[in-house]
């Protein structure tokens, strides 16, 4: 119930993802035809958005586990 408004708030950006216990993993399947400034700016409001909820609940994000990656 706790982390429930962090799934709410990762499919409002057309996110998946998966919990493990106190970690999260989210993925975005991007296509060809997408252009990368739109994509960017929507995962700056995603982590603002994310960072704003962290901060309100007094949680920390562990940046040493912390990963962006694009294939």
């Amino acid at each position: 119930m706790y982390t429930k408004p962090v799934g709410e708030i990762i499919k409002r950006y057309d996110i998946k993802y998966n919990c493990y216990a106190d970690d999260t993993q989210m993925y975005m399947t991007l296509k060809s035809h997408y252009k990368w400034d739109d994509i960017s700016s929507s995962i700056e409001a995603f982590i603002a958005d994310m960072s704003t909820w962290i901060k309100n609940n007094i949680l920390k994000l562990n940046k040493d586990k912390t990963e962006f990656m694009v294939f």
